[in-house]
């Protein structure tokens, strides 16, 4: 089976409830309810009450486990790694791909955008 992929909050959200209770049952009753801490109302908003995601998807998340969705930031730095990955290649592929990257760089600085490891040194915080 695949693995549902969630938002890191979420993920965050439900190990803590998946490592408190002893049963997928007790989790799922817990989140469905959700009532009191913070934590669980959003899990019980994201799982049963949003257009994004449903119970079924809680479910499938419990029985076969899940993993964390990239961000949009981390998404990026990967495709901007292969760039420059790619810039080793021959001279003419090399020229290409390194515009690639440099046309990244310039749309984050453009959009006011930082990103560690793209236009954002990783001493600067």
């Amino acid at each position: 089976m695949e693995k549902v992929k969630l938002p890191q909050k979420i993920a965050e959200y439900l190990n803590v409830m998946i490592d408190r209770h002893k049963s997928i049952h007790a989790v799922y009753d817990e989140i469905k309810h959700g009532y009191g801490v913070a934590n669980k109302i959003i899990l019980r908003d994201y799982f049963f009450e949003s257009k994004e995601s449903s119970p079924d998807i809680l479910l499938k998340a419990l029985v076969n486990d899940y993993e964390v969705e990239e961000t949009p930031e981390e998404k990026l730095i990967k495709v901007y790694k292969q760039y420059l990955q790619s810039t080793s290649i021959g001279s003419l592929d090399a020229r290409f791909f390194a515009s690639k990257a440099a046309g990244i760089r310039e749309a984050l600085d453009i959009l006011g955008i930082e990103i560690k490891g793209i236009n954002k040194s990783k001493e600067e915080n």
